[in-house]
């Protein structure tokens, strides 16, 4: 299995900035990989059994993804497609 969505994800570098990538669920891990324009790009791999918290923020404009792992809140936002519902259902799914 394998969702991919395009989004990106709030962070604080210096300051609270967007950075865009594609965020893909495997069935082992989820995965964000940053479109850089810089020879720094911003790579997450989150295994799965270690995320302790999901949550699906619906405003009127902007939807937001919450990961809680390893003490921290990932917030992936601005999503290009409706992919985000199902990585979010399947990971919802596992933690219960």
């Amino acid at each position: 299995m394998e969702i991919t969505t395009n989004c990106s994800l709030k962070t604080f570098i210096y300051r609270r900035v967007s950075v865009p990538g594609s965020l893909t669920l495997t069935n082992h891990h989820l995965t964000f990989a940053s479109f850089s324009l810089t020879n720094s790009p911003l790579n997450i791999q989150i295994p799965l059994e270690d995320i302790k918290k999901v949550k699906l923020k619906k405003g009127i404009f902007i939807k937001s993804l919450g990961i809680f792992y390893n003490n921290d809140w990932y917030v992936f936002k601005y999503f290009q497609d409706d992919n985000y519902n199902k990585i979010y259902n399947h990971l919802n799914q596992k933690q219960k």
